[in-house]
């Protein structure tokens, strides 16, 4: 996952430098802040209101251009006199101007956005972190901002935060998770007459064409939520008398908007029914349930995945 890491530390080699360094592999690109040709909100009369701002010329924009380049994007910022570093807030200020004009990439930035923000401790600067969650109000992102205690550590001003296995080994997770919560769900792959029941939803703000699937409930098999969830998304009924046989099962993982690693394992099951019924819309999330023929659902589908269940029938 190839990612761009910003240090906000007016100091070369410091904490924030390191961890920026420790975080960044082969493909990563690491931007120290200090080193841009950037322009604070200063002598101006406005003018980003009116049309643009005066300083637009300078590395601001090309930085924030530059971030859709990227799937994670992850700042790192010191806490000075008990605020986040004078450097943060100039990239804070002129994202005002930068965002009025480009409202459409807000949500794009937000969702790959990482703060990890290094200070004493919270009981003494408790407005420090939540500062940084700011910039998640209002959107469905949550737990993208990560605050490193020094003091719960005895760790002095300078001293380094990377020889603290604890403290590496949080940040790394925080930034890599490596320890996938795991979920089972089942998909019903309903054929009738040579058609497709397929569904078309919002799933983390993207519409997604795709077939009747969902978790597993603690009191039921496998192919009984199949069942459930094609009559809970579609209002179609299948039964266990419609089932021609299991599929090709298949695993991935994902990141929710909360930061949480999910490793998903689907398990298909091919249903054949003799009538189309009333196919509805059941859930908030879906827009348009409907019968397709199989090669325009293929090429159609959202998920490569489910394209190759489909092939296989």
């Amino acid at each position: 996952m190839k990612k761009l890491l910003i240090s906000f530390s007016a100091r070369k080699d410091g904490n924030c430098d390191e961890i920026a360094k420790f975080l960044a592999k082969e493909e990563d690109k690491i931007i120290y802040f200090r080193d841009l040709n950037v322009h604070s909100c200063s002598n101006c009369d406005y003018e980003c209101f009116d049309n643009s701002c005066k300083y637009r010329n300078d590395d601001i924009y090309n930085l924030l251009d530059e971030i859709s380049n990227y799937q994670k994007v992850v700042f790192v910022v010191p806490m000075y006199c008990g605020n986040p570093s004078s450097l943060y807030f100039i990239l804070n200020e002129r994202c005002q101007d930068y965002f009025m004009h480009n409202e459409d990439k807000y949500e794009n930035l937000v969702k790959r956005l990482f703060i990890i923000g290094i200070y004493g401790d919270s009981e003494k600067s408790p407005d420090f972190i939540p500062c940084f969650e700011k910039w998640f109000e209002g959107t469905r992102y949550t737990n993208h901002v990560l605050g490193v205690e020094r003091h719960k550590y005895n760790l002095k001003l300078k001293d380094p935060i990377i020889e603290i296995d604890e403290l590496i080994t949080k940040i790394e997770e925080f930034i890599n998770p490596t320890n996938p919560k795991i979920e089972l769900s089942a998909m019903a792959v309903v054929m009738c007459n040579g058609k497709i029941l397929s569904t078309n939803e919002m799933i983390y703000g993207k519409e997604t064409l795709s077939l009747p699937k969902g978790h597993k409930e603690e009191n039921e098999s496998i192919i009984e939520t199949a069942i459930r969830e094609c009559y809970e998304e579609t209002n179609i009924v299948i039964t266990k008398d419609d089932l021609v046989k299991e599929l090709t099962s298949y695993s991935y993982e994902f990141l929710t908007p909360s930061n949480k690693l999910i490793r998903k394992t689907i398990v298909p099951f091919l249903f054949e029914v003799k009538k189309e019924g009333n196919p509805i819309p059941k859930e908030e999330r879906m827009i348009s349930i409907k019968w397709m023929g199989k090669e325009e659902f293929i090429e159609k589908c959202t998920h490569k995945n489910v394209k190759d269940i489909v092939k296989e029938i």
